[in-house]
């Protein structure tokens, strides 16, 4: 939140992703200028359709955050869609 209130601040275009609507509705509310997404980043199509409506993107910062407990050398290609 801080991140994006900040980039804003500075004239950025922000585009805020997150698949909890209620947290991207009271992050508008504080930070005017800013586009919202609402998608699970885990279902690919869906991510797919909602992204097409941003223009280039510039910068990205994957902030998402996944406790995997598997060891990095035998991690399991679906375990990166969670």
């Amino acid at each position: 939140r801080a991140l994006v209130k900040r980039l804003a601040s500075l004239g950025a275009e922000v585009t805020a992703v997150s698949r909890t609507k209620e947290d991207l509705d009271s992050l508008a509310e504080e930070v005017k200028n800013i586009k919202t997404i609402a998608v699970d980043l885990a279902d690919w199509a869906s991510t797919r359709a909602a992204i097409k409506s941003v223009g280039p993107v510039d910068c990205l910062v994957n902030n998402a955050a996944y406790a995997s407990l598997e060891s990095f050398l035998e991690v399991k290609p679906e375990s990166f869609d969670r």
